[in-house]
């Protein structure tokens, strides 16, 4: 798995509006998912390589970039979970 985490621009500002307590929720889940492969981690159907990981009621949308062993995951957005398979 990646050893990295990237976010985005729209990641970076969809964490702001959230909550502090929400936001450290969202750090650790991508966290321990990186360095223990633990968390509701899924591929998503009809998009590109993209994939989920599912933090209460919150979806963070991710792509992996690089290797499995070196490579970053870049989180694309983080939303509610019924904002986030709208586009």
């Amino acid at each position: 798995m990646p050893r990295r985490i990237a976010f985005t621009i729209p990641a970076e500002r969809d964490l702001s509006h959230l909550s502090h307590e929400n936001r450290e929720r969202v750090r650790l889940a991508l966290q321990r998912f990186v360095t223990e492969q633990v968390g509701d981690f899924k591929r998503l159907r009809g998009r590109d390589d993209e994939w989920r990981l599912r933090v209460g009621d919150l979806r963070v949308l991710c792509r992996p970039e690089g290797d499995h062993e070196s490579g970053t995951l870049a989180v694309i957005r983080v939303l509610p979970r019924d904002r986030a398979y709208r586009e």
